[in-house]
């Protein structure tokens, strides 16, 4: 969409010949550039890699676009995933504080 970035790491495991992905993750997204009004959810996220999990802290916030770049600032949020790694796959480790990936406000 017109208006919007996203960045994100893409995690492989394997020799360069294979390269079998194992995970997407979104670290940066925004669509405040857009002009079109309604909701918006920009996230911005660090990640840890400790024993066998690989952590992501994401920062959310959230606005109201009223058209013509004029963002309002409502909220922050601060969400944690985690993906533990077994049998050579991360599994999402379910929790209250994981970001709601679903929300229609993220995608684009």
């Amino acid at each position: 969409m017109q208006g919007c970035f996203r960045e994100g790491i893409s995690i492989f495991s394997g020799d360069f010949e294979s390269q079998k992905e194992l995970m997407d993750f979104i670290t940066f997204q925004s669509c405040l550039e857009s002009s079109s009004p309604g909701e918006k959810l920009t996230t911005e996220s660090t990640y840890e890699i400790g024993h066998c999990v690989i952590t992501f802290t994401t920062q959310l916030e959230y606005y109201i676009a009223m058209g013509n770049m004029d963002n309002r600032f409502i909220k922050t949020e601060i969400k944690k995933d985690k993906y533990e790694y077994k049998n050579g796959a991360f599994i999402h480790i379910k929790d209250k504080d994981n970001v709601n990936w679903d929300d229609s406000r993220l995608e684009f």
